[in-house]
């Protein structure tokens, strides 16, 4: 959806032709309900808001993306959509990429989404730093 059919879809967190991937690698696949309960179990329930511009949500973190990259933004957008099904709040935050750079050295974020090159391949990453959750 969001490479809009240029690319192959993920089922983890490396590259499917990587020669060093066993065949018989364990992929997870993406089970909101049960995501759901592992949080629920763990004390992660929903909260409310008193923020009305805000959703319920069991937590919310930032992710700074470079507003220039409309592929990062989509990508951005479909991680947003399969949080909000397990009720956690993805706020993207459009910087600049000066802006970007500069939050990215100095630890200013909460989570971002760039891009790097790897090997053949380019791949997408997201950061986050757990520290502003707990």
């Amino acid at each position: 959806i969001a490479v809009r059919g240029h690319g192959t879809v993920a089922k983890g967190p490396f590259w499917p032709y990587h020669w060093a991937l066993p065949a018989t690698f364990p992929y997870h696949a993406f089970d909101p309900g049960a995501a759901r309960r592992q949080l629920d179990d763990a004390g992660m329930t929903v909260r409310a808001q008193t923020d009305l511009n805000r959703m319920p949500s069991r937590l919310r973190f930032s992710c700074l993306v470079v507003e220039e990259d409309q592929r990062l933004q989509r990508v951005a957008m479909v991680l947003q959509k399969q949080l909000y099904k397990l009720d956690i709040d993805l706020d993207v935050q459009l910087v600049s990429v000066r802006d970007f750079g500069t939050r990215a050295r100095s630890g200013n974020f909460d989570s971002l989404l760039g891009e790097i090159s790897s090997s053949r391949s380019s791949m997408w990453w997201m950061v986050s730093l757990m520290r502003t959750l707990s």
